[in-house]
């Protein structure tokens, strides 16, 4: 299997099974860990998931994970994002594999 499929089912997985418990088992997870960080879309959304500010890491500021050597938690909203970028990027260089084909023969 390739790793385009594996991360379809994995996203596919993620959206049919909304409202399951995701969250719900990852706060449960990180409770009682006191020194941790959580990877959510934005600080908003790690702040309604009631995680402290010092905590997060917005999917749009990943390089604030340099230098650290916490735990990492990732909210299963922003898994999504991940896996949906993941994919959009390697359709984006099949399709370029493919015309670059094209255009040599």
């Amino acid at each position: 299997m390739k790793t385009k499929e594996k991360l379809e089912i994995l996203r596919n997985y993620y959206y049919s099974t909304r409202g399951k418990g995701h969250t719900t088992l990852m706060r449960k997870g990180t409770d009682n860990v006191k020194d941790k960080l959580v990877l959510c879309y934005n600080y908003q959304s790690g702040e309604d998931l009631r995680f402290k500010n010092n905590e997060l890491i917005s999917w749009h500021g990943l390089k604030k994970l340099y230098g650290h050597n916490k735990p990492l938690a990732i909210d299963n909203g922003t898994m999504t994002v991940i896996l949906e970028s993941a994919i959009e990027e390697i359709e984006r260089l099949e399709e370029e594999n493919i015309k670059l084909r094209k255009e040599n023969g």
